[in-house]
């Protein structure tokens, strides 16, 4: 019910930034990804990354094992698209 709740606090941020898409190339290249590891490639906070991916997890670019992942802590991210 966690992730559900946070993938819905971040489902009103329309379009994607600069920061999204290199978020994105990086990932793709990369295969699975965790949230603490994007946040310090690309030195953003833990919020900053969180509010970049999840949008992106809930427009459907990313995908995460929303069953046994708590996205409230590190978990991992993959490319979908």
């Amino acid at each position: 019910m966690n992730n559900l709740k946070l993938l819905h606090r971040y489902s009103g941020i329309y379009g994607i930034s600069a920061i999204q898409k290199e978020l994105l190339k990086t990932i793709k290249n990369s295969g699975v990804v965790k949230l603490n590891d994007i946040s310090s490639e690309f030195n953003l906070s833990t919020g900053e990354a969180r509010s970049f991916l999840y949008a992106l997890l809930h427009k459907g670019f990313l995908k995460a094992d929303l069953n046994n992942d708590d996205l409230t802590n590190n978990p991992k991210l993959w490319f979908s698209v």
